[in-house]
This record gives C-alpha cells, structure tokens and sequence, in this order.
C-alpha cells in the first residue's frame, strides 16, 4: 500500500483539483492529518475529502495546482475622507497624486 501512497502523492499535489472515487464533486486537496493516510486497502484524500485511490479505482484529476499564486499589487498610497476611499498612485511629475479608483464607504456600511 505504500507504494500505491506514494503514486497518490505523485499524481494529486496538495492544492490539486480532483473528484473523489465515486465523488461528482471538485474538490481541492488540502493538508491535514489525514492526507494520504492509509485506510485498510485504500488511500484517503484528507478529513471529509473521499478517497484517493479504493478498490483498484484512482480518483479523477481535474487540474493541477498553480504553479505561482495570483500575486495582489498593493496601491501606492490609500486616501480617505469621511464619505469616500480613494486609491491613488504617486508620481514625480504632477504635483497631485491621481485617483485611480475611489468607493463610498456608505455603500459598504449598508
């Protein structure tokens, strides 16, 4: 069983999307205590994640986890006042920084 454990660890990386044998739902593989564990003559996914591999089945692979998370670019500098949030980017030739993007903070308090 070992062996088929490892196949488990080779075809569906941690953050993988697959269906569980006998599932119809994507699941993502995360890590817990239980990933990969060995359960009789089969392989579980994670806590509350199906199985890997049962009775001579593999799991279905749906894709494969990115390889570099979507990266979050942080604005230059954040302005507010009391009725708005604007975001705004610096720059060396206006002397005033321009508004690239601005809410209500009203609307989020709703």
């Amino acid at each position: 069983m070992e062996e088929i454990q490892e196949e488990c660890k080779k075809r569906f990386p941690i953050g993988c999307t697959f269906i569980a044998v006998g599932g119809c739902i994507h699941r993502i593989l995360k890590e817990d205590s239980y990933t990969y564990s060995i359960v009789g003559k089969n392989i579980w996914a994670h806590s509350g994640g199906g199985y890997l591999y049962e009775d001579g089945k593999w799991a279905e692979l749906v894709s494969l986890p990115e390889e570099e998370p979507k990266k979050f670019e942080k604005p230059d500098v954040l302005y507010h006042s009391k009725s708005t949030i604007k975001v705004v980017k610096k720059t060396t030739k206006i002397k005033k920084p321009l508004a690239i993007n601005s809410i209500s903070i009203n609307a989020i308090k709703k």
